[in-house]
């Protein structure tokens, strides 16, 4: 179900030099301008919006207004939140600690989020972006804070990506309705070459209360895209054995508090 944890530390080391590089950089993206894949999912409504303190304290509450299920992210300070989906006034499951790593201490800041049927259960999920900050490239990491319905209560994981957007939930028809795709960065370095940096685009399905791997839907995947000063979307052809066993960077899922 999952692959070997991808090498990044490689990647923060560059974000300084690559940092005004990126200024200049194009539009990139799993697939050609003329593919459309994207499937509309709906967003959340804020209840109760949090206090923008540093660092972050309070509650936010996300829902749609024809469901009764809510998702609950309070912010218990720095980088620490906590997670939990209610029906009405009841608890579904036991709440969860969120630990996320900012790319600056204290900074760490919570986005948009989807209120959607993810695993097409018929209940409600949950999608919440958290961005890392940072600088250059380093602003372009995120993490996605995903609750999936299982019954009376939900999962929770987490999943890594880079500069988000609603494009990145994508559907394959009646092969699996709902995908979605992230983003990471890798640079190739050998002192017998010029270093070359990719975006690498996997696929991700839900499955019951699993985020699972979906790269065997389409053959392109896992989609390694060539980094340059030029608009992107086409497969690098030049990646070895060696750099595609460092890929795949997995959905860590969350154990409620004790």
């Amino acid at each position: 179900m999952f692959r070997a944890s991808r090498a990044v530390g490689n990647a923060i080391a560059t974000l300084i030099a690559t940092a005004a590089f990126a200024a200049h950089a194009g539009p990139y993206g799993p697939f050609a301008p003329d593919e459309h894949y994207t499937i509309e999912l709906h967003a959340c409504a804020n209840v109760l919006d949090i206090r923008q303190d540093h660092p972050p304290l309070g509650t936010i509450d996300f829902t749609r207004s024809d469901s009764e299920r809510r998702l609950r992210i309070t912010m218990v300070g720095g980088e620490k939140y906590e997670a939990q989906v209610f029906s009405r006034d009841a608890a579904l499951g036991a709440r969860v600690n969120v630990n996320l790593e900012a790319t600056m201490p204290f900074d760490v800041g919570l986005e948009d989020a989807i209120c959607d049927d993810l695993n097409r259960d018929g209940a409600q999920d949950f999608v919440v972006t958290f961005s890392r900050h940072g600088n250059g490239l380093g602003a372009s990491f995120y993490d996605r804070l995903i609750a999936l319905s299982a019954g009376d209560h939900y999962r929770f994981w987490v999943v890594p990506t880079m500069g988000p957007a609603h494009e990145d939930f994508v559907t394959f028809g009646q092969i699996e309705p709902i995908v979605l795709v992230t983003r990471e960065f890798f640079q190739r370095r050998d002192w017998r070459a010029e270093p070359r940096s990719y975006f690498i685009y996997d696929l991700w399905a839900f499955r019951g209360d699993e985020v699972v791997i979906a790269n065997s839907i389409d053959s392109r995947f896992p989609k390694w895209v060539r980094y340059t000063i030029k608009p992107n979307w086409k497969p690098a052809l030049s990646i070895s054995a060696d750099d595609k066993r460092l890929s795949g960077s997995d959905p860590r899922a969350i154990e409620s508090v004790p």
